[in-house]
């Protein structure tokens, strides 16, 4: 039994056929069995490379971090730890399974996914000229046994192979017109004092 055959079976699912849909996924065990069942394993460290350290105070977060370093560091949660990641158990996710799959153009998972986290699984991805990946405001576990790359053609401006993006930022205020300015008065008049004498210059008029 390959890799992606060991994770259907721990989701659950066949292995010959495609399968999108929510999958269950009873305790913190049993996910860490299924998110660590990989020829190369993900790291902490690869996962956090780069990434801000958490808040100080921010529980929620840093129990978040526990678990991460506990998966994929075998680090061993303490028991506050512990009972507070056991409430977000039994957990909900999308789950995309499937022994082949060849793209050739956006494969936006946000579409084909709900909300919440998204785990995919394939046995064997094929990234043809023109095909990419992105999802965006999602937790995402993304697993491939075997990745073809056919074609040398580069993804369209501003996009990369895989693009694992966060929120949409919200649309700035419109920008108002200023007032336009009033006319200015006018200059003071010259003098002359005699022929071929300048007088003085004018002034500046009052805005």
């Amino acid at each position: 039994m390959n890799a992606f055959e060991q994770r259907a079976a721990a989701l659950g699912i066949s292995a010959q056929t495609a399968f999108a849909g929510m999958v269950t996924v009873p305790t913190l065990d049993k996910l860490n069995e299924i998110l660590n069942i990989s020829g190369t394993a993900t790291t902490y460290a690869d996962l956090t490379s780069g990434v801000d350290a958490t808040p100080q105070g921010d529980e929620i977060l840093a129990v978040g971090d526990a678990v991460a370093r506990h998966v994929y560091g075998g680090e061993q949660l303490s028991d506050a730890d512990i009972a507070l990641t056991n409430t977000a158990f039994p957990m909900r996710v999308f789950v995309i399974s499937q022994p082949d799959k060849t793209i050739n153009s956006v494969w936006n998972l946000n579409d084909q996914t709900g909300d919440g986290p998204v785990i995919v699984s394939l046995g064997t991805l094929t990234i043809q000229d023109g095909g990419y990946i992105t999802i965006s405001n999602r937790t995402l576990d993304f697993t491939v046994d075997a990745l073809v790359r056919q074609g040398t053609a580069q993804p369209p401006n501003g996009v990369g192979t895989f693009n694992i993006l966060g929120t949409d930022g919200t649309k700035g205020n419109d920008g108002t017109t200023p007032t336009p300015p009033g006319q200015a008065g006018s200059g003071n008049p010259g003098n002359c004092s005699s022929a071929g004498i300048a007088g003085s210059a004018g002034g500046n008029g009052t805005p």
